[in-house]
């Protein structure tokens, strides 16, 4: 995890750092505080691509069941 003003003191704050277009991010949408034992990964992406989604992730199991 990199955030502006590490990637700004390792000079790549022009790739990395903060959510702009054209940057480089993997991103992990979470429902709490990332640190908290509650905390659920809603979304994962990488490089722009959706690699988990909780609600289809959620259906897929449902349809197993049937």
């Amino acid at each position: 995890m990199v955030t502006l003003n590490p990637a700004k003191m390792l000079h790549v704050d022009d790739r990395v750092g903060s959510l702009k277009v054209g940057k480089d991010a993997d991103v992990v949408v979470w429902s709490d505080d990332p640190l908290s034992i509650y905390a659920k990964s809603l979304y994962t992406i990488v490089d722009g691509t959706i690699y988990f989604d909780r609600a289809k992730d959620a259906e897929i199991a449902e349809m197993r069941w049937m």
